[in-house]
């Protein structure tokens, strides 16, 4: 009886080892299978309403070995969202209007307290 026993006992501690090992075998090659079903994207398009934020960074990072003064960083940012990005996407950014009835973080953490301690 008690060779039965550790038989059973080896055969499912086995069958649970390859398993996990299965399990392991399938989770490390899943995630390349995904990317094979999504669109490729071409790296020499780039994003068209950002075209020139690299040129304005490299230029930046080149051209200055001090940092730019109060004048000079306020006439690259004039128009714009600063003075790298321009106003690059600055219709896709949400404004103040946009955010009408929105809650602020420290009101949600005001919520969570309260909730948390039953003052609601």
């Amino acid at each position: 009886m008690t060779t039965i026993r550790t038989f059973f006992a080896q055969t499912a501690r086995g069958m649970v080892v390859a398993f996990a090992c299965g399990l392991f075998l399938l989770s490390s090659a899943l995630p390349a299978a995904a990317i094979s079903g999504s669109s490729t994207s071409s790296p020499s398009k780039g994003l068209p309403n950002m075209k020139n934020i690299q040129e304005n960074t490299e230029e930046f990072q080149a051209g200055y070995n001090r940092m730019p003064g109060m004048k000079e960083t306020q006439e690259r940012a004039a128009g714009g969202l600063n003075s790298v990005q321009g106003s690059a996407d600055q219709d896709k950014m949400l404004s103040p209007e946009d955010a009408e009835g929105a809650t602020t973080t420290v009101e949600n953490m005001q919520k969570g307290l309260d909730k948390l301690l039953g003052n609601s």
